[in-house]
């Protein structure tokens, strides 16, 4: 092989090296975003969960003191 191909061969191979160690990183990245973004969603239907469960709370017993007043 040519001085000019192993130069031309060992800058493609630098340059792919390069890329895939760039997509990985973002790859990873997006992952870590992901599961972030995830947790976010599952702190948050746990929080409306537990309003929903403390608003239906509260209506059963307005309706519950509601009927004892009326009977």
């Amino acid at each position: 092989m040519s001085k000019f191909l192993t130069k031309k061969f060992f800058s493609i191979m630098l340059f792919v090296m390069l890329f895939f160690v760039l997509t990985n990183a973002v790859r990873n990245d997006l992952k870590k975003r992901f599961v972030v973004l995830r947790v976010k969603i599952l702190i948050n239907a746990r929080l409306l969960i537990n309003e929903m469960k403390e608003n239906l709370v509260y209506h059963m017993e307005v309706a519950t003191h509601a009927r004892l007043r009326n009977s």
